[in-house]
């Protein structure tokens, strides 16, 4: 079932940002979605943040450099 979620985008400086992603994302395909972040900082790392909608695998939600 096609979900909101929010990416948690943490900076070289420590601060956050969180960008959000309706539905519509999923639209092409309901298994995969690629999303493009634009920034001028240094991330290092991103999260992704489901609130309510429960993940069946949430320990592959975080990328870390």
């Amino acid at each position: 079932m096609p979900a909101p979620f929010d990416v948690v985008a943490t900076y070289a400086d420590g601060s956050k940002e969180k960008f959000h992603h309706s539905p519509a994302v999923w639209k092409k395909d309901l298994r995969s979605t690629t999303i493009k972040i634009n920034t001028r900082k240094a991330v290092v790392s991103l999260a992704v943040d489901g609130g309510v909608f429960m993940d069946v695998t949430p320990a592959d939600n975080k990328w870390t450099k």
